[in-house]
């Protein structure tokens, strides 16, 4: 980002700047941009970019806007209103409410000549048209962020008792930007061609490679502190159904001897908490302080060492009984921020939600060159669930709603990243079998075809017995390692790519696969066809037919990298088993074969 170097008009030199102009380069917005393939070679770092203009409006330089947005505040914020219609707003809802408001006042001081601007000009009509065809063609701003203009101004315009046609009129707005944002491709295919978006397994992989990083950081004691404050941040994703930013980045810490069944904070419920007991047998997180938690209340996530939870609940003991003394040296007269879970690099808790993201972000780009944030993390989980093949049950989908700590309704409306198409295949598979059970037609499914490209194709071999159709329904699981022999491969020089299962798509009888590439000799310390396995940008989409599974590999916990046990000339021979001509078998002989 940098500085608008424009000058301030001669009117304003006396004034200090209430508007600052910051230019910022962003990834193209996804309306204007083509779909990228899953396989496609080009980086999502490449993606054409854009400039767009930010506010930063301050209000302080105002005493009567002050003011007037200290009394909204409150008024949103007082458990009990009797001017107010409906429950009090969160916290983080009236901060964000205020935020968009100042850009918005900041947009009419620069660009609509608002000398003193106030709260009221929300009100203005023919302004905030103005403010949105700004958001629009200026700022390039999406569907869904106009739409949270629109309420933000709503909530505003209540406050101040607006005239009713002007609140009709903006509800008319929100209804359209609404429906444009429903409207958008929200799939998980989607946020994937645009380098947003990593499939859960891929999620877990990263999390194995820090966890390298971590056990192989070395004697600097500030590196080890540092990865494994990231393990650590990872693991609580990956552990448990992942949180909201806010809930992790507000965790304090505090050990207790009491049973931790009844454990409440002493002096603020809506707070965050890791209680650990002081043998470290268990620890208790407490989430107090979370978007719905005045409707739903704290949640309470038991760590047992005798449960599948003693995974986090150790490296959680030793982040905070080793690894955070190390990080919270660097914190520099602020002796009030001991209790915080997790530090930024100057051994202070993070604190906006926008460096929190930064810093998970900042993990996935350096390990998988995506950017991941917290809310796509929460849709990657939640999506995988409702992919799999064993879906869960709807109660069970419920639970996890509640652990996420938003409703059912919300799980299937934000984090439900499925295509439509993916969503109707279900729907009518079950209305077609009923038909075709009614009608007495056998419902077979054809042999799906194999797409010619230049990846590899897979052919039965002449041998295989004609009549034994299991092979052909058997398909391959989420996890499982295959391979697929290219078009140029041979007996002298076999050529196979090798990916991991990623997600199956069962009717379209094709998977997503992450590539696992070859590690030289010389990071491998001379072992060979040993594979680690490539998240960011190495995906792609292949048929059943096009595949051989399962691939005898194993893996390695400590290093992360794949061992092939099957020499590549017998996945070769055994994919294609054409007829050999003496040549070829003179070939094999001489391989051992």
């Amino acid at each position: 980002m940098q500085q608008s170097t424009d000058n301030p008009s001669v009117g304003d030199a006396a004034e200090p700047q209430a508007v600052t102009i910051i230019t910022e380069v962003a990834p193209q917005a996804a309306e204007s941009r083509p779909l990228q393939p899953a396989n496609s070679a080009t980086p999502a770092a490449t993606c054409m970019s854009r400039k767009r203009e930010v506010l930063l409006f301050d209000a302080s330089l105002f005493p009567s806007l002050t003011a007037q947005l200290s009394a909204m505040k409150k008024y949103f914020e007082e458990p009990l209103s009797t001017s107010r219609r409906g429950e009090r707003l969160a916290e983080s809802t009236v901060a964000t409410t205020e935020r968009r408001i100042l850009t918005f006042l900041g947009f009419a001081k620069l660009h609509a000549g608002a000398s003193n601007p106030e709260l009221r000009l929300v009100s203005d009509l023919e302004l905030v048209k103005r403010f949105f065809h700004y958001l629009e063609n200026e700022r390039q701003s999406s569907s869904g962020n106009q739409f949270a203009y629109c309420l933000s101004f709503l909530r505003a315009m209540r406050y101040l008792k607006s005239d009713s046609d002007t609140i009709k009129t903006v509800q008319q707005w929100c209804r359209t930007y609404q429906k444009a944002y429903e409207r958008k491709d929200r799939s998980w295919q989607r946020l994937e061609a645009e380098g947003k978006w990593l499939a859960w397994d891929a999620v877990l992989e990263v999390l194995k490679q820090q966890r390298e990083l971590y056990e192989s950081s070395g004697p600097c004691e500030l590196t080890r502190a540092q990865e494994s404050q990231k393990y650590t941040v990872l693991l609580l994703y990956c552990s448990i159904p992942p949180a909201r930013s806010k809930e992790y980045r507000e965790l304090r810490v505090t050990f207790s001897r009491q049973n931790l069944a009844t454990w409440d904070p002493v002096a603020n419920a809506a707070s965050n908490w890791l209680v650990v007991q002081n043998d470290h047998s268990r620890a208790l997180l407490y989430l107090g302080a979370h978007k719905t938690s005045r409707k739903t209340g704290p949640n309470r996530i038991q760590l047992n060492s005798t449960d599948s939870t003693k995974v986090v609940l150790g490296q959680l003991v030793d982040f905070v009984c080793r690894d955070r003394d190390v990080l919270l040296r660097g914190n520099a007269g602020r002796p009030d921020t001991t209790d915080w879970l997790f530090l930024n690099s100057r051994g202070e808790p993070f604190g906006t939600s926008d460096s929190w993201t930064k810093y998970v972000q900042s993990i996935f780009k350096q390990l998988a060159n995506v950017a991941i944030s917290s809310n796509a993390l929460r849709s990657s989980f939640v999506t995988d669930l409702l992919t799999s093949r064993n879906r869960p049950s709807d109660d069970l989908l419920a639970e996890v709603a509640f652990a996420m700590r938003h409703s059912s309704r919300e799980q299937s409306r934000t984090y439900d990243r499925r295509s439509s198409a993916d969503k109707v295949t279900r729907a009518v598979a079950l209305t077609s079998e009923r038909v075709a059970t009614a009608l007495d037609v056998t419902t077979a499914a054809a042999p799906a075809p194999v797409a010619t490209t230049t990846s590899s194709k897979r052919r039965r071999r002449a041998d295989d017995d004609d009549d034994d159709d299991d092979d052909d329904n058997v398909a391959p699981e989420v996890g499982d390692i295959v391979g697929a022999v290219d078009d140029s491969s041979t007996l002298r020089k076999p050529f196979v790519h090798f990916g991991k299962v990623l997600r199956v798509h069962p009717d379209k009888r094709e998977v997503l696969l992450g590539h696992l590439v070859q590690q030289s000799s010389s990071s491998t310390a001379g072992r060979s066809k040993t594979y680690r396995l490539r998240i960011g940008g190495g995906t792609w989409i292949e048929p059943f037919d096009s595949l051989v599974y399962p691939v005898d590999m194993t893996y390695n916990t400590s290093s992360c990298v794949y061992t092939l046990r099957t020499p590549l000339h017998d996945i070769h021979v055994d994919v294609l088993g054409q007829p050999r001509s003496p040549s070829d078998e003179a070939e094999e002989e001489l391989l051992g074969g």
